[in-house]
């Protein structure tokens, strides 16, 4: 076999694994309960000045958003992330240029989820300024603390609707799962959280690009 067949041959190996690679990382962030997956968000790394930023923005978006206060894995400082319709995201863009003093990024997705191991999802409901009132920073994300275990926590805006939260965690165990979902909801308050009646239905719901969309109607 001479040098450029051998060269040919490895090209289109080399593709084939690609491609193949490819597909099945797309095909594993699809898996409910694998990928929270939205290409309309900013992020910010958490500070009281990011936080004051969002409670900003929120006294001056006239259109659905998303707040989500996330913890990937451990060792991770939490992130927000802000995200929306794409047909607003040029509008949240300005409200963040005005608001945000250490800038921000685009980002397309977030994973909070142990690929083999177990979640729960809570919802609640409360109304705007029950959730302004909420300290970003005082949500207790302390129990996610071993590798591959995550939690998330969003407030979903929508103009002449009362707040819906979700509450996303994750774990490799259910006794972990168990100190995570306990640290997280006491952060809360009075606030009441309830297990949904298809909890596949409600993590479906959280994960889908259209959950913006959908929530104003």
């Amino acid at each position: 076999m001479n040098q450029l067949s051998f060269l040919i041959i490895f090209i289109t190996t080399f593709v084939i694994i690609a491609v193949v690679v490819f597909l099945a990382i797309r095909r594993m962030k699809r898996k409910i309960g694998l990928s929270h997956a939205n290409s309309n968000m900013i992020k910010l790394p958490y500070s009281p000045q990011a936080e004051t930023a969002v409670k900003n923005i929120l006294d001056n978006v006239g259109f659905p958003i998303a707040i989500d206060l996330v913890v990937e894995h451990i060792g991770k400082t939490p992130d927000i992330y802000i995200s929306t319709e794409k047909k607003y995201l040029r509008s949240l863009i300005k409200l963040a240029d005005k608001n945000t003093l250490n800038g921000y990024e685009l980002q397309e997705d977030y994973l909070v989820f142990h690929q083999s191991g177990v979640y729960e999802i809570l919802i609640g409901e409360i109304t705007k300024d029950e959730a302004r009132n909420i300290d970003l920073g005082a949500i207790d994300f302390s129990e996610v603390n071993e590798i591959g275990e995550g939690a998330s926590a969003r407030m979903l805006f929508v103009p002449g609707k009362n707040v819906k939260m979700f509450l996303l965690c994750s774990a490799p165990s259910q006794f972990q799962l168990r100190e995570i979902v306990s640290a997280v909801t006491s952060s809360f308050g009075g606030i009441s959280f309830h297990v949904p009646k298809s909890r596949d239905e409600a993590v479906a719901e959280f994960n889908s690009p259209d959950f913006l969309s959908k929530a104003a109607k």
